[in-house]
């Protein structure tokens, strides 16, 4: 599928727990980077799991300094730290749950997947619940220029 070029500049975040990556989701997301060259991706990881970052933006087909790494905070801090975010994406085989609430509560607009599997299904839930099945995305195509679009909004 073609993808179109996009000139925004700022932040997307997944502060979904690191198991949660994927190689199709970090390909999707490198793709999505790739037409958006000013925007850069924050994630939330433990020092653990940082180290996995450069193998993160080799598969993405991005500079590793378009990563940014974020450690847990506590919950209002967590919340507070969304807003510094354009937009929230999701992960795909296991979706957010607790996580879509609290963007959501920092008003922050998320794209998530719609799957079968329980683990996949919890932010498409939420997301359908309140009324915003128009961030519902159909597969990973769907899900790429879905967030382009907004991006490019």
């Amino acid at each position: 599928t073609r993808i179109g070029k996009c000139e925004a500049v700022g932040n997307v975040c997944s502060f979904n727990q690191f198991f949660k990556l994927d190689p199709a989701v970090m390909r999707t997301w490198g793709q999505i980077l790739r037409a958006c060259p000013g925007v850069n991706l924050t994630v939330v990881t433990s020092p653990f799991h940082q180290q996995a970052v450069p193998k993160m933006a080799w598969v993405m087909g991005i500079p590793q300094n378009r990563i940014h790494v974020q450690q847990s905070l506590p919950l209002a801090k967590h919340v507070n730290r969304s807003a510094d975010c354009f937009l929230h994406i999701d992960t795909a085989h296991q979706s957010g749950h607790t996580t879509a609430v609290d963007v959501s509560w920092a008003g922050v607009p998320s794209i998530s997947r719609v799957r079968e599997s329980f683990g996949s299904r919890g932010a498409a839930s939420i997301l359908y619940s309140a009324g915003l099945q128009d961030f519902l995305a159909r597969n990973m195509d769907d899900y790429a220029q879905m967030v382009i679009r907004l991006l490019s909004k």
